[in-house]
């Protein structure tokens, strides 16, 4: 019986893969702000009701809550499930650390930043790294044993069609684009600013792009030191608060459908729709 706690996967060439314990639980805020609590409590009592394995998917830019989550979620997992959280930090997969997760047996399995450990596509994949489908035994669950899976990425492009869509892998996805009104309200309120600034934040949170606990706290700080508008803040803070564009889509990438070669890209990569 492996005792509740947080640990990382590790490999040695000479003994093959271990756990090393790095903490009874991961670090929180002291206080959090939003939803995330609500829905930490969503994915716990999911994973008590079900039989088989639950898949947590966390996509978003840095700083709108993602991290938070994942850590909430895993001391839960600790606390109230009585289950060892194992941190994957190395792109592992194949049968002898299939075989490995098994001699563990029920446990909540943090993949953090995902995408960058493990490739999406199996196409112009590097010699070194390892396919995500490659995890796909081990996500179904060949040995019935039931566990849960977190994986946190920025981007969900970097996520491979063999999980996104597949409730049966991947149950939640929760998709973090900004903070939530809610949070920047909170955090605005336990910092003194006032209700008419505070609503001019959640006015540029909602017109911007990207708006992440960075920039919040940046923005706060700003007008606590200074007593400036939200305006005067951001003019001179190194932040982007470039406004949505509505129903717009930004092109990436033009390429042809059957050779894959990059065509030419257009004036702006900034189009309607379609």
């Amino acid at each position: 019986m492996l005792p509740p706690k947080v640990y990382i996967a590790k490999y040695n060439q000479l003994t093959g893969f271990y756990l090393e314990a790095v903490t009874d639980k991961l670090e929180l805020p002291a206080k959090i702000y939003g939803t995330t609590p609500d829905r930490v409590t969503k994915c716990i009592e999911t994973y008590k009701s079900r039989d088989t394995s639950t898949g947590i998917l966390l996509t978003g830019d840095k700083g709108t809550g993602k991290t938070l989550l994942m850590s909430l979620l895993a001391n839960r997992v600790v606390s109230e499930l009585n289950l060892p959280v194992i941190l994957i930090k190395d792109a592992f997969a194949g049968s002898p650390f299939v075989t490995f997760i098994e001699t563990i047996g029920e446990c909540a399995l943090v993949f953090d930043e995902f995408g960058k450990m493990y490739a999406a596509s199996d196409r112009h994949i590097g010699e070194n790294e390892v396919p995500q489908k490659a995890l796909l035994s081990l996500m179904d669950g060949v040995d019935k044993t039931k566990r849960m899976f977190i994986l946190t990425e920025n981007s969900e492009v970097d996520i491979n069609d063999f999980m996104l869509n597949r409730p049966s892998r991947i149950y939640y996805h929760f998709r973090y684009k900004k903070m939530e009104e809610a949070s920047v309200v909170g955090y605005c309120n336990d910092l003194g600013v006032n209700d008419e600034t505070a609503k001019d934040i959640v006015d540029l949170a909602r017109r911007s792009v990207i708006f992440s606990f960075d920039m919040l706290q940046s923005i706060v700080e700003e007008h606590l030191r200074f007593n400036c508008t939200v305006e005067e803040a951001t003019n001179d803070l190194n932040i982007n608060t470039r406004e949505e564009a509505g129903a717009m889509i930004e092109i990436i990438k033009v390429m042809e459908r059957g050779t894959e070669a990059e065509r030419e890209m257009f004036e702006t990569p900034f189009v309607t729709q379609p």
